[in-house]
């Protein structure tokens, strides 16, 4: 029997900074030229939902409500809240998670660094995907204000 031989690895550089760590070195929400969408960029914990609904500012049109507050780590972060209520069953609310998240990355570079909380609302169920989008680029559009 043959011996395996492992694939030599160099040892890791220290990272620099957390930001550093999460991104490995490329801006955030950047790897190369692909758009990605790393947990730093993401409020997931339900203190900084509450923090975001509590002393927030709200903007929305008909299919969407965004909530925005200041956050401590200086970048752009979102929150989904697609519920089932208004968007009605998984395949659906994953379809309109999907469109959000998309536009959130494109929309990034240009955000200030506030946590973004997008809730859909359920004119968001029957609306087309192009509909959305446009929907979505205002909203983003109207926070930079």
């Amino acid at each position: 029997m043959a011996a395996r031989s492992s694939p030599v690895v160099a040892p890791r550089a220290a990272a620099s900074s957390f930001l550093d760590d999460v991104t490995g070195g490329h801006p955030p929400g950047e790897r190369g030229d692909r758009l990605i969408f790393p947990a730093a960029l993401r409020v997931r914990a339900k203190r900084d939902f509450e923090a975001v609904y509590r002393t927030g500012k709200r903007i929305g049109d008909a299919f969407f409500s965004i909530n925005l507050c200041a956050n401590k780590v200086n970048l752009p972060r979102l929150g989904l809240s697609v519920g089932t209520k208004a968007i009605g069953n998984a395949i659906a609310r994953n379809r309109v998670r999907r469109l959000i998240r998309e536009s959130f990355r494109h929309a990034r570079p240009g955000l200030r660094p506030l946590d973004y909380v997008v809730g859909a609302k359920s004119a968001a169920r029957q609306a087309s995907a192009t509909t959305l989008r446009a929907s979505l680029e205002t909203l983003w559009t109207r926070t930079r204000l």
